[in-house]
């Protein structure tokens, strides 16, 4: 069972979406996991650790360097 709901986000959202994720940390603990590409401006978040938010990314085409 997958304790983590790893999210990726494209596009933007609004403060009520952003909200809505942000209550994930409510469940999984006092943290939630973020990684941005600063380039594609796309972010991963809520992964156990910050190297699986960064792996998504890379799966996304995400350049390292850029995050």
């Amino acid at each position: 069972m997958e304790l983590f709901k790893k999210v990726i986000i494209k596009e933007p959202i609004n403060a009520e979406q952003f909200e809505e994720l942000v209550k994930l940390e409510k469940e999984y603990g006092n943290l939630v996991k973020v990684v941005v590409d600063i380039e594609k401006e796309i972010l991963s978040l809520n992964c156990e650790y910050h190297c699986d938010c960064a792996d998504q990314l890379f799966e996304a085409g995400c350049n390292p360097r850029n995050l």
